[in-house]
């Protein structure tokens, strides 16, 4: 009894020991977080101090960086002004190698690995600087894409609201969002993604390869350039332009240095928008762009208006790429292009410019080009065809305007060079045809479908194939179409163009070809009757029932399950191309990753838009190509059948 006793009692010991013994762990503890909490807050403290240390002495570098860009400009009008006979091309030619020597900004970062919205960049090299920022070559770790990545302090621009953004944005963020909205427009720089920090906001653009400077391209050109050449790049120019300003955008430094050329192309891209503003009817009373290119009526009046001052600008380009320099003599520009739209640019009286809208319709790209490689008049299997103008060029090949004279047909005529080309054998033909026209034949194949562009006739030569298309009139791109359009396109008139190009691109599969590149640029529509016909048959490929692992296409319709594994099948990747062609027509702009979260998991919405169209966006645009709707179920969706039900 007693060892029973004596267990209980130091039963009741231990029991009132624990709880005891628990406190003070407790109280350890708590004093451990407290002293962490109080570490952490003096680190946090530490940090604050030297990040605004930092970017003081960051505000004082750029300050004083500033002060001694303008001091060496000043010295260096001073030692180049007497020299007036100096060419304008070695006055900028000196200006350029200044600026190069002055190194990259110091943005107080390391600029070798960004993160710019949780997407991780790798800085490669430098590639220019100016008086709105620094820009960067750099390559996109998740998926190799090569871009330029711009850095530009905050503290040297101005901030303005942007509709369906709920903080003002740095002008330049602003208006590369606006020029990019809607159908791309590869005359355009396109924004990929942008990022507004402290000190500093990032823009990551896209990186054309190869491409470089207009200014440096024709600083290497070999003797003198040729008046076709001009035509081809004042052509995209004037087209960036137009753009601009249908889409509120006034770019105000059009210049050689802010358009980039690919030299084998000779495809343009308008580049630097941090001197431009939001288009307006009322006039400007300051100018921020380049003074040679300044309009004669802000010098007399202290104002001026876009469009006109636009318009300026383009005929001090035209003039400044035929001789090299800025002191215009109009009667040796007389002697030298005579068909020249310049002259109706360079009106001193703003009024008197041709309108900007009516640039691209002057004679000088209207007339025949009697220089190039294809003559006039030209043979291609007995028959006899009429060379026109140049209706498009692009990495494929070139087309152009043509009549066939035994009966006056209208057709399109294109050129394209062999090199690099496909060769393979189909029904019916003895020897290999070129890809391009193999794909024709097989589309044409069988009852003719209107939805699809016809081949007329076609020839093989040494260097270059020939294809003879119809040339429906009166027809344009369906980009351009949706370009004219003050507002988005009309869900029913969406749904007549897909219902014909859905049509289309069943028919191509059914006779075994895929298209591989269904997009805005790629579909001629009659304004009048909204009658579609898909062209370029370019990309395209034989239909097999295994993967491709190559895509030739546009970036924007790729199947995201080529990104993730370099694979896709040629029908649920139609499927794909065509979801985001609808989206493309309907909210005038591609579809953002957070869009296509939606997409997938059918919450998307928009205004003016029935739960049909948004429901066939979600059975295409499905990230699993196994759960996308089957491309011959297309024409089925209750979009399309719902509409014929009324």
């Amino acid at each position: 009894m007693d060892d029973e006793k004596a267990e209980d009692e130091l039963a009741k010991k231990r029991v009132a020991f624990l709880p005891k013994h628990q406190h003070k762990v407790e109280e350890v503890r708590i004093r451990k977080q407290q002293l962490e909490a109080e570490r952490k807050a003096e680190e946090d403290h530490v940090r604050k101090e030297e990040k605004k240390a930092r970017r003081e002495l960051i505000k004082q570098e750029y300050m004083c960086r500033k002060q001694q860009e303008l001091l060496e400009e000043q010295r260096l009008v001073s030692v180049l002004l007497p020299l007036d006979h100096l060419c304008h091309w070695h006055l900028l030619l000196l200006k350029v190698t200044v600026w190069r020597q002055e190194g990259p900004v110091h943005t107080g970062r390391e600029v070798d690995d960004t993160v710019i919205n949780s997407r991780r960049y790798e800085i490669s090299g430098h590639l220019g600087e100016g008086g709105f920022g620094t820009v960067y070559a750099a390559t996109r770790l998740d998926d190799g894409l090569q871009v330029a990545v711009k850095f530009a302090s905050i503290w040297d621009t101005r901030l303005i609201n942007s509709d369906g953004y709920s903080d003002p944005l740095p002008v330049e963020v602003a208006l590369q969002i606006l020029a990019s909205k809607g159908p791309r427009v590869q005359e355009i720089i396109q924004l990929l993604d942008w990022q507004v920090g402290p000190d500093y906001y990032f823009m990551v653009l896209e990186r054309p390869i190869p491409c470089q400077s207009l200014y440096d391209y024709l600083r290497c050109y070999k003797g003198t350039i040729e008046e076709d050449v001009v035509r081809v790049i004042m052509h995209q120019v004037i087209f960036a332009a137009q753009t601009c300003c249908l889409r509120g955008v006034l770019h105000r430094d059009i210049k050689l240095e802010n358009l980039l050329i690919n030299p084998d192309t000779l495809e343009v891209k308008l580049i630097d928008f941090g001197c431009g503003a939001i288009l307006t009817n009322e006039g400007y009373t300051s100018y921020a762009g380049t003074r040679e290119y300044c309009p004669p009526e802000y010098h007399m009046h202290g104002k001026y208006h876009g469009e006109p001052a636009t318009v300026w600008s383009l005929g001090i380009l035209l003039y400044v790429m035929f001789f090299g320099n800025f002191q215009i003599n109009e009667i040796f520009a007389r002697s030298m292009i005579k068909t020249g739209p310049q002259l109706v640019c360079q009106k001193i009286n703003p009024k008197r410019r041709l309108e900007l809208e009516k640039l691209s319709l002057h004679d000088w790209f209207m007339i025949t080009d009697k220089k190039n490689d294809h003559s006039s008049i030209m043979e291609i299997n007995s028959s006899s065809y009429v060379i026109g103008i140049q209706l498009g060029e692009g990495g494929f090949g070139s087309v152009y305007a043509a009549t066939r004279l035994n009966d006056g047909q209208m057709v399109a005529i294109k050129f394209v060079p062999n090199r690099n080309t496909t060769f393979i054998s189909i029904d019916g033909y003895s020897e290999p045809l070129p890809l391009e026209v193999a794909l024709q034949i097989l589309a044409n194949k069988g009852p003719r479908v209107e939805e699809i562009i016809q081949l007329l006739d076609w020839q093989v030569e040494p260097d270059r194939y020939i294809l003879v298309l119809e040339r429906p009139v009166p027809y344009e791109e369906l980009n351009w179409f949706l370009l004219q359009q003050m507002t988005t396109l009309e869900e029913d008139v969406a749904r007549v163009i897909m219902r014909q190009t859905v049509f289309a691109a069943q028919t191509c599969c059914r006779r075994g070809v895929l298209h591989r590149d269904i997009k805005l640029e790629n579909l001629l529509i009659n304004p009048g009757t909204l009658k579609v016909k898909l062209i370029d048959f370019g990309c395209g490929a034989i239909l097999t029932d295994e993967g491709y692992t190559s895509y030739a296409g546009t970036r924007e319709y790729c199947p995201p399950e080529y990104v993730t594994t370099g694979k896709y099948h040629g029908e649920p990747a139609t499927v794909w191309s065509l979801g985001i062609l609808l989206f493309a027509m309907v909210c005038a702009d591609f579809p953002k990753r957070r869009d296509l979260r939606k997409i997938k998991d059918n919450t998307w919405t928009k205004d003016g838009l029935s739960k049909e169209c948004c429901h066939f966006m979600h059975c295409c645009l499905q990230n699993d190509p196994n759960q996308r709707i089957e491309l011959e179920k297309l024409n089925l969706h209750d979009w399309f059948m719902s509409a014929d039900k009324k």
